[in-house]
């Protein structure tokens, strides 16, 4: 679980930073805040039990997909053609939603997979 969240840490970091470098649009970053806190999350992770782990990292996949999601509308919009401010960002928060939908269902199955071993 620990390598997963400093995998997903790194993706939501370079996301964050290569879409400020492409925009110049300071927002981004914080989706490259989200990564370090991952990585930063992913050190406690290690010390707590595999079932508090997982539902940790469903929480924090939870949370990124659920500040993300306001951009998913807009992203649909880009992806059919319409021209609109701040692409970037809402390519970068987009991300972040998807980011957070994979860490939560890994959260979800790495808990289910403890739930049926404990049985």
């Amino acid at each position: 679980m620990n390598r997963k969240l400093v995998v997903i840490g790194a993706i939501l970091i370079l996301v964050g930073t290569g879409t400020f470098i492409v925009s110049r649009d300071v927002a981004v970053m914080i989706v490259a805040l989200f990564g370090l806190v991952a990585i930063v999350v992913s050190s406690f992770v290690r010390r707590l039990s595999p079932t508090t782990s997982a539902i940790v990292v469903l929480v924090f996949g939870l949370v990124l997909m659920v500040l993300g999601a306001t951009a998913v509308p807009a992203s649909i919009r880009l992806l059919l053609g319409q021209e609109l401010p701040l692409p970037a960002r809402i390519v970068a928060f987009s991300l972040q939603a998807i980011t957070g939908l994979v860490t939560a269902t890994i959260g979800i199955r790495v808990y289910l997979m403890n739930r049926h071993r404990e049985e």
